[in-house]
């Protein structure tokens, strides 16, 4: 099994042309030593995931 696990979420998005450009990039490590200390891994990656289809919602209402 390995020893850490890690998520890399990446987004680059072009919003729109009167906003020129707008980049999201975003990133999330979730580390063994932090599971063994009680922090719920699954929570962070799905509220991550919250966040990023709130932004997406956010640049499809604007372009």
């Amino acid at each position: 099994m390995a020893q850490q696990i890690a998520a890399f979420l990446y987004i680059w998005n072009s919003v729109s042309i009167w906003i020129c450009f707008a980049y999201c990039y975003d990133f999330v490590y979730v580390d063994a030593d932090m599971a063994k200390k009680g922090v719920d891994c699954v929570k962070i990656i799905q509220s991550f995931y919250a966040m990023m289809e709130d932004r997406i919602e956010k640049i499809l209402v604007y372009q």
